[in-house]
């Protein structure tokens, strides 16, 4: 049976694009998804916890961006170049599987404005993250709190039969899990 996964939302406006992967392997998506859960979430909940503070939204501000580039990698291929290449291919040519522009990005994100105020930079950096996480197909728990851990540990279960189902190896989980501790 085939690892591939038909990108059913591709087409619709406002959802993922599978444009860096015409047909993403099921450990790709649960990748993305494990992504989205808990880099994209966790750093959503510190940006909110930053209580405006400018020096802590500008170092959180990068802490966005790379949970960005792991998304986006997870299903765009940007296979092993650096960290750094990513970011700045990412600034340059945005996200396709996120459908943001590198102009949406760099506006939201405030790069290039070095004085922008902090509530700026912070209404643009939750903004954005709740657009990102609002379009995707599906529910993405907060990574936090008793609830949304039990929700991680439902979403575990469900990719796991998933892949069972399909005959894929889950190893690539079990490393994010021991990533964690």
């Amino acid at each position: 049976m085939s690892d591939t996964v038909a990108p059913q939302a591709a087409a619709e406006p406002g959802l993922i694009s599978c444009a860096g992967a015409a047909n993403p392997s099921l450990a790709s998506l649960i990748d993305f998804y494990w992504r989205a859960l808990l880099d994209f979430q966790n750093c959503l909940e510190d940006i909110e916890g930053a209580d405006g503070r400018i020096e802590n939204l500008r170092a959180l501000r990068w802490k966005f961006l790379a949970a960005i580039q792991s998304m986006e990698a997870s299903l765009g291929g940007w296979g092993a170049c650096s960290e750094v290449h990513r970011a700045a291919s990412l600034l340059q040519t945005g996200a396709p599987t996120l459908r943001l522009s590198a102009d949406e990005l760099m506006q939201r994100l405030c790069i290039g404005a070095p004085d922008a105020p902090a509530g700026e930079l912070e209404s643009g950096m939750l903004s954005l993250g709740r657009q990102i996480i609002a379009a995707l197909p599906g529910h993405i728990p907060a990574a936090q709190g008793a609830t949304g851990q039990r929700e991680i540990i439902r979403a575990m279960r469900m990719w796991t039969k998933a892949a069972e189902g399909r005959g894929v190896d889950m190893g690539f989980l079990a490393r994010r899990l021991e990533e964690l501790g």
